[in-house]
């Protein structure tokens, strides 16, 4: 199974300016950079992914906080994709083993317990959801073995 979409982010993903992307923020602007962190109040330079000036009120200067959380996701966006296609992966494989006929393969062989013992392979009989609640339990530090 292929997602077109997905296919395309990937690509999109391979194409993005090397990483790390440094969100710097400084008084009166922030910018986000690939590469080494340059100094935002030099203004705009060719690693300037993203760069937000602010203002000026009572003698000081502000950042609005659209334009910090703005930064902050795009410094963060590469690392944020790629975590998310690996999860979608982690997910896929474990549909696809759900979905694949041959996991509901009922054997006459020997039987133990509620578990039906077969000599070719898991079957959905011997998991008893395990291998899903693993996927699902992943991040959260549970180990349900």
């Amino acid at each position: 199974m292929t997602d077109k979409k997905i296919e395309e982010i990937k690509e999109r993903l391979g194409l993005i300016t090397p990483t790390p992307w440094i969100y710097d923020e400084r008084v009166g602007c922030l910018a986000v950079y690939a590469g080494e962190k340059q100094n935002c109040l030099a203004g705009i330079s060719n690693s300037c992914i993203y760069y937000a000036s602010g203002y000026k009120d009572d003698g000081k200067w502000h950042l609005y906080e659209r334009d910090i959380n703005d930064g902050k996701f795009i410094a963060n966006a590469p690392e944020d994709i790629s975590y998310l296609l690996e999860k979608i992966e982690q997910l896929k494989e474990t549909l696809e083993f759900y979905a694949d006929p041959d996991s509901y393969i009922i054997s006459t062989g020997t039987i133990y317990g509620n578990d039906t013992q077969v000599d070719h392979g898991l079957l959905i009989t011997q998991d008893s959801g395990k291998r899903a609640r693993k996927e699902l339990n992943k991040n959260e530090g549970i180990n349900d073995d």
